[in-house]
């Protein structure tokens, strides 16, 4: 469907291409299912087979056009990248600790990291998570801080990471601020909850058994794919990921895969 639907519209014909998001939407009463696919090379040259116009623009340009509303969780999900990074305990010097982390989003190329540490206070944080800001700039990284609720209202400078304590607590009105809003989440209740509340994307754990939480019952590919299906928002797999893990998280209906540590 997808070839024919190209060939059609565009004039040309798909050869490398992957699942990137299903949604599902009403119009006047009907019920649509909505796949969508990531299309990284064709064949032919893009025209309007049907006189429409036709542009080539940058993916991050295309929230400046007119879409259906729909089409902007489609855009999101183009944008977001296939790798969400988590920052490692800080268990040494702050200042060595920043070195290690700006090193690792230089040679992995990290576009989108995640702030997480449990065992600094709020002022250690607030300054930490400013400072890591700055050097996610520098690489076009975009940062995410997962801070306690009663935080929250020291970042109005990048994005935030909701826990799924934090995320039953906030106000969604609340959130629009952020510049990015992403959740944990642990079954189809919290994924639905994120949703309702607007985060941008969420991440779903865990897929595999970890050493860091080996009691924690693994959710396993099938069931990943069920939850993820059923609500309209990109979702990152988590637990015993390795970089291997990608394409088998993107034909289960991941976003792609996240992990702590090294960032893969």
């Amino acid at each position: 469907a997808l070839i024919r639907e190209c060939q059609e519209e565009l004039d040309i014909t798909p050869v490398t291409f992957r699942p990137l998001i299903k949604l599902h939407y009403s119009i006047k009463q009907k019920r649509i299912d909505l796949s969508v696919f990531l299309v990284s090379n064709f064949a032919g040259n893009a025209r309007g087979k049907e006189g429409q116009p036709i542009r080539w623009v940058e993916k991050s340009d295309l929230l400046h056009y007119r879409f259906p509303e729909i089409n902007t969780i489609i855009i999101n999900s183009l944008n977001l990248p296939e790798r969400y990074c988590i920052t490692p305990e800080i268990t040494h010097n702050p200042d060595a600790w920043l070195l290690q982390i700006e090193q690792q989003i230089k040679k992995r190329a990290i576009k989108l990291l995640q702030f997480r540490s449990y065992q600094i206070n709020a002022s250690q944080r607030r300054t930490l998570a400013a400072q890591l800001n700055d050097i996610c700039h520098q690489y076009g990284c975009t940062l995410l801080v997962n801070t306690p609720v009663q935080e929250l209202a020291n970042i109005d400078y990048c994005g935030i990471h909701l826990s799924g304590s934090a995320l039953k607590q906030v106000v969604a009105n609340d959130l629009k601020k952020y510049q990015m809003v992403a959740a944990s989440c642990h079954n189809l209740s919290e994924l639905q909850l994120a949703e309702q509340k607007g985060c941008d994307f969420a991440v779903l754990s865990p897929v595999k058994k970890t050493l860091s939480h080996p009691q924690a019952k693994a959710l396993g590919w099938a069931q990943f794919q069920q939850w993820v299906d059923q609500v309209n928002i990109p979702v990152y797999a988590l637990g015993g990921m390795q970089f291997d893990d990608i394409e088998t998280a993107q034909c289960h209906g991941a976003q792609g895969i996240a992990a702590i540590g090294g960032c893969l």
